[in-house]
């Protein structure tokens, strides 16, 4: 199974404009997109450090970090339809 892309960019290749904007104009947008980010690189230190994906904090990281995928998707999606 082919990596996820774990850099919003690359998550929303076709919102790039849009992520960057709002990291500026939106506080609650950047704060999520802060803390995806945060634990983006949370995750990769820890699989560098031959972290199992079956331990137990690394598997709630990756629940977290899909939470706020989600939760980042949606304001996207609200964004687009007042534009």
């Amino acid at each position: 199974m082919p990596a996820m892309p774990h850099a919003l960019p690359e998550a929303f290749p076709h919102f790039e404009n849009a992520v960057r904007r709002l990291r500026e104009e939106d506080a609650h947008f950047e704060k999520m997109a802060s803390q995806y980010d945060a634990l983006s690189d949370a995750i990769r230190r820890a699989h560098a450090k031959r972290a199992s994906a079956q331990d137990a904090r690394v598997r709630t990281m990756h629940r977290q970090r899909l939470w706020l995928l989600d939760e980042i998707a949606e304001r996207l999606r609200e964004d687009q339809a007042t534009r």
